[in-house]
């Protein structure tokens, strides 16, 4: 027999959380949401310039057109990595970015501002990868702090194997800089819309549930009433319930009487 206070052996297991594995799913299916239309954004970026550079000179642009070719053909991958269990499609996506990131600050220079797009990865990496555990987003987020001083330190300030002028690149910093904010607030905007949308649901399911209860348990206007009161009908129910229970709690037994003989 366990004394009071001390806890038995099997209570200390934890049991596991309910729709734990249908809530993983969801948010699952929301990450993946919200990289399919960033990695759609990436290669309408890649395609653009590599038809930009097609039309300026395709010989000296050359290296820049087969980078943002490749670079959106890796984008165009990150789709198929969402059947693997585990954050590998975020971590695949995550290492696309930093790789164009880079590449791009060495075609254009970092007085283009290209490795301003590293700082994304900060944000990405909670998306993408989950905050538990925290390791793996920490560990991305200092490999593209790594790149990006290595950006500006290294990497040359001008652009190089492709025929730019300063001035250009220079005019670049402003439009990577704006696209740079533009992709965080359409992120952050798609993300609280997805939070809003699952909201929404919850909120009709639970309006069903009450209506359900409604239809089902006797004296529906007093619950009815009651629940405008206290609020939910759940809530309700389960306050009448153990109000019901306390109350034959604190009634006294009264014990039958015996039969004379």
């Amino acid at each position: 027999m366990s004394r009071r206070g001390e806890i038995e052996p099997s209570s200390a297991v934890k049991t596991p959380e309910p729709f734990a594995e249908e809530r993983a799913f969801r948010r699952r299916k929301i990450i993946n949401k919200i990289m399919n239309v960033i990695v759609v954004v990436g290669i309408a970026i890649d395609l653009f310039f590599a038809i930009l550079y097609s039309v300026l000179d395709t010989r000296a642009y050359a290296v820049a057109i087969g980078v943002n070719l490749a670079t959106a053909a890796l984008w165009a991958m990150t789709p198929l990595f969402h059947r693997w269990p585990g954050p590998f499609a975020g971590v695949w996506f995550l290492g696309v970015f930093i790789a164009a990131m880079l590449s791009f600050t060495l075609l254009l220079g970092h007085a283009s501002g290209s490795h301003l797009f590293l700082i994304l990865v900060a944000i990405f990496s909670l998306i993408f990868l989950g905050p538990r555990p925290i390791v793996l987003p920490v560990l991305m987020t200092l490999v593209a702090w790594g790149a990006f001083i290595g950006a500006a330190k290294v990497l040359p300030r001008w652009p190089s194997h492709i025929p730019m002028l300063i001035d250009e690149s220079e005019a670049l910093f402003y439009a990577t800089s704006a696209l740079t904010m533009c992709v965080l607030f359409l992120t952050t905007r798609y993300s609280i819309h997805l939070v809003d949308t699952a909201e929404a649901a919850l909120e009709r399911e639970f309006r069903r549930s009450d209506a359900l209860l409604l239809n089902i348990l006797p004296a529906r206007r007093w619950l009815n009433d009651l629940s405008r009161a206290n609020g939910s009908l759940m809530d309700t129910v389960a306050l009448a319930c153990s109000s019901r229970t306390s109350s034959d709690l604190r009634r006294p037994r009264v014990r039958p009487a015996r039969r004379r003989r």
